[in-house]
């Protein structure tokens, strides 16, 4: 129970360092926070596919090697 006070406060003040951070980028340059957000949004997207386009053609190889083993 003596957790939550602690929580509440690590979350308050992480709020307040995003809001502060986000204000921070946005009076410097809106275009460019808007556009380098994209990018990572976008960015982070083709490298999950490709990790995981790697995890499928690694998974397939392994069940083709079971496969001839049997």
């Amino acid at each position: 129970m003596s957790d939550i006070p602690v929580r509440s406060g690590r979350t308050q003040r992480v709020l307040k360092n995003l809001k502060q951070g986000m204000a921070l980028a946005w009076a410097a340059s809106l275009k460019s926070l808007i556009r380098y957000s994209v990018l990572g949004i976008i960015s982070a997207a083709g490298v999950q596919r490709a990790i995981s386009a790697y995890s499928g053609y690694g998974r397939n190889l392994f069940v083709l090697r079971v496969q001839l083993e049997a």
